[in-house]
């Protein structure tokens, strides 16, 4: 298996995840929105990705604040 790495598969989770946020203006139905609802949820993975991404980027001695900052932003939508 070819290893992609975190920032091609952060862009690719992120480019995929933006067809359903376009999409779910166009909901006409409880149904359709909630399908596209639980499309946008698959974006939850890019945590997972920065969390990664993050630890490989800093030193040891920071890794911990380092990844702390990177989640409190990605909570407060900044991600």
């Amino acid at each position: 298996m070819r290893y992609l790495g975190p920032e091609k598969t952060y862009t690719a989770l992120l480019l995929i995840g933006a067809i359903p946020v376009m999409c779910v203006g166009l909901a006409e139905s409880y149904t359709s929105f909630l399908l596209f609802r639980l499309a946008i949820s698959v974006i939850g993975a890019s945590f997972v990705i920065t969390q990664f991404h993050t630890s490989m980027m800093f030193a040891p001695n920071i890794k911990g604040t380092a990844n702390a900052v990177a989640g409190g932003w990605g909570n407060l939508g900044g991600e």
